[in-house]
């Protein structure tokens, strides 16, 4: 039985002996604040939610998501997942924010929700190489501070509502990619081997930190 018809199972209230994986499902539903928010999309495949989605370490299998998330339309917030590998199965859309910060063995943002809301935070994860896969627009902030291997900008957003902070990003050699607009103040604060601020972006709405 897949994990999502189980879902169905669970939701009519089936007390069928279930196995590991299926009672890792159950209590991850039952982890959530709100476990009656979730919903199955209209093909079946997708898990999705009308209110918000907090992920931890417990909840993934073997550093993945244990199933394909829909449409959020709360924030979804996977942080502090330590062995968190790959974004695969993440929402397409976020209506609030989207968090993948502090995860320390994630390297790539593709498969990133297409569309978010709020802020975007990928910020403290020390194997981050590439921003690749982020949504070409944010309408709140944007944070990748403390990536140690980012050495460029290429694949942020282009427009930013909110701030733009890439501070402390230690191996960033060049701007490049940075947004066109940010709406509030932009920071690339303590980057030790960056040499010029070619690049920067034209229209900052607040202050521009260096």
């Amino acid at each position: 039985m897949s994990i999502i018809q189980l879902y169905g199972e669970w939701k009519k209230g089936s007390t069928r002996k279930e196995n590991s994986l299926e009672i890792r499902f159950k209590n991850f539903l039952l982890n959530q604040r709100n476990p009656d928010d979730y919903y199955l999309s209209s093909d079946g495949k997708q898990v999705n939610c009308k209110g918000d989605v907090k992920i931890s370490d417990d909840d993934l299998i073997d550093g993945r998501f244990p199933f394909d998330f829909g449409d959020v339309n709360g924030y979804f917030d996977c942080s502090f997942c330590k062995s968190l590998i790959s974004l695969k199965g993440v929402p397409k859309k976020v209506e609030g924010s989207f968090s993948c910060a502090n995860c320390d063995k994630l390297v790539s943002l593709e498969d990133a929700p297409e569309i978010v809301g709020g802020d975007f935070f990928c910020h403290d994860c020390p194997n981050l190489a590439s921003l690749m896969g982020v949504p070409k627009k944010i309408d709140g902030s944007f944070s990748c501070t403390n990536c140690d291997t980012l050495k460029s900008l290429e694949g942020a957003p282009e427009i930013v509502g909110g701030y733009f902070f890439c501070s402390d990003c230690r191996s960033l050699t060049t701007l490049n990619g940075a947004p066109k607009d940010v709406g509030g103040y932009f920071n690339c604060a303590n980057c030790n081997l960056l040499v010029s601020l070619d690049e920067a972006p034209k229209n900052v709405g607040s202050s521009f930190i260096v």
